[in-house]
């Protein structure tokens, strides 16, 4: 917005010669560029006075009334002369005014050096300043002040972090307004390592090579446990480390110190653990195992794999005869349903661990095979060894199709009784009862079998028709 500027200029009542000057009739004056200036003569004229105005630089002034207006539309230095004619002594009074016109400051802003290393310091000074400035302030982005600057002069620290360049900028402030000035400056990146690429985590004793994923770096050099290994590396070649050189350390630190024209970037350390093998084992139980035996119940029999080293990851799949009758699980156990199993059948289960863990084995397999004696007491059947008594009238009728009656001379002591099939497999089971129902007993031979609890056994063969 365009200001009008009102100067007062004092004359005195005294009078002198031509070639005097008022001293003190009037100031000099600063006006900003693009104002209207008015001079305006005090008004302590008699009436034999006259006042006259002279434009002695022709700023284009031009009288309005008493006064005198231009318009301060260029920069400089403009004179103006008020002359008072005494028209009685013929004596004029002179009094000059300097008028400076002036502008908000300009400069040029220049920078030490047009590309410089993050992190190091770059100077940034105004020349060329044209006009008073009364303030500097200064700013920037991706740098930062070493100090709070109010001369033409700053120094700013420059930040890395990826950044390619910052600009810096500065603020020249006068009465007459603000001129803003930047100027960019280049950043060089300093070399830096991302990540160390190869195996974390050892198990047992290996070698194992390493490289380095790298941005801006021109060479680089390893270090183990922060000692240099390799130094002055020109390409980036891999490290290769073996285990057998650490026995006994739980781990150690692998490192990259990158070098690019900004000098050693920081170094870039990863840690390794260090793990020895675990000797891991699988076995495989039932819960229908009598004498190293499989003994062939009416309940349903669970095949239980006991590990040595159980994680999260480990997978148990079970296998009959080698088809998979319970896929990958977690689930360590395995249930056969009553009669599902055969004389010489294979249970098997095959364990897979993850293969982080350090371990001997990462797959294992244990097994059992199906063994239906039925000469054997213990799986229902008669040993050779066993106390026992055959006894020709022990049931009747005999061959039956219905069922049968038990003699009663035998029942007792808790007897058990127990119908066996030819294949050596319990059918029927009771205790201390005479009838013994056939219902459902295919036609064929049977053992009929009875054991008290004082060990004696008593059999008898049985026809069902």
């Amino acid at each position: 917005m365009k200001n009008i500027y009102v100067l007062l200029l004092l004359i005195t009542s005294s009078f002198y010669s031509i070639s005097q000057t008022v001293a003190d009739a009037g100031e000099d004056q600063s006006v900003c560029k693009g104002n209207t200036v008015i001079l305006i003569e005090h008004p302590l004229l008699t009436q034999d006075e006259i006042a006259n105005w002279v434009d002695i630089d022709n700023a284009g002034a031009t009288r309005k009334g008493d006064s005198l207006q231009f318009e301060a539309t260029t920069l400089g230095e403009f004179r103006f002369e008020l002359q008072i004619i005494d028209t009685v002594s013929d004596l004029t009074s002179r009094d000059t005014v300097m008028i400076s016109v002036v502008d908000a400051p300009t400069g040029t802003l220049q920078l030490q050096t047009p590309s410089l290393c993050e992190g190091t310091t770059s100077t940034a000074t105004v020349i060329d300043i044209i006009g008073e400035v009364t303030t500097f302030i200064w700013s920037a982005t991706n740098a930062s002040e070493t100090t709070s600057s109010t001369t033409n002069t700053a120094e700013f620290v420059l930040e890395g972090n990826g950044n390619t360049s910052a600009t810096i900028s500065v603020d020249l402030i006068n009465s007459c307004g603000i001129n803003s000035l930047t100027a960019n400056q280049a950043i060089e990146p300093k070399a830096r390592v991302a990540k160390i690429n190869g195996v974390k985590n050892w198990c047992g004793i290996s070698s194992q090579t390493y490289s380095g994923s790298v941005t801006n770096t021109t060479s680089m050099s390893w270090t183990i446990n922060g000692s240099p290994v390799e130094t002055n590396v020109a390409t980036f070649k891999s490290l290769s480390v073996n285990t057998a050189s650490f026995s006994g350390a739980n781990s150690i630190k692998v490192g990259i110190v990158p070098r690019n024209n900004c000098g050693l970037g920081e170094l870039f350390e990863e840690v390794i653990t260090i793990r020895e093998k675990i000797n891991n084992t699988t076995t495989l139980t039932s819960t229908a195992i009598q004498d190293s035996l499989i003994c062939i119940d009416t309940t349903d029999i669970v095949f239980t794999a006991t590990t040595s080293h159980n994680t999260s990851g480990t997978q148990f799949e079970f296998f009959v005869n080698s088809i998979s009758v319970q896929p990958n699980s977690i689930n360590s156990t395995w249930t056969a349903i009553p009669n599902t199993l055969s004389n010489s059948d294979i249970v098997k289960v095959k364990v897979t661990r993850d293969s982080q863990e350090c371990l001997t084995n990462t797959i294992e397999e244990a097994s059992i095979k199906i063994i239906i004696d039925p000469t054997r007491s213990q799986c229902g059947g008669v040993g050779l060894n066993d106390e026992i008594t055959i006894i020709k009238d022990l049931v009747f009728p005999n061959p039956s199709n219905g069922s049968i009656s038990i003699s009663s001379l035998y029942l007792k002591n808790n007897a058990v009784v127990e119908l066996i099939n030819s294949k050596g497999e319990r059918i029927k089971k009771q205790i201390n009862d005479s009838k013994l129902s056939l219902e459902g007993v295919s036609n064929g031979f049977y053992t009929i079998k009875i054991t008290n609890d004082t060990g004696q056994i008593f059999v008898s063969k049985l026809i069902v028709e």
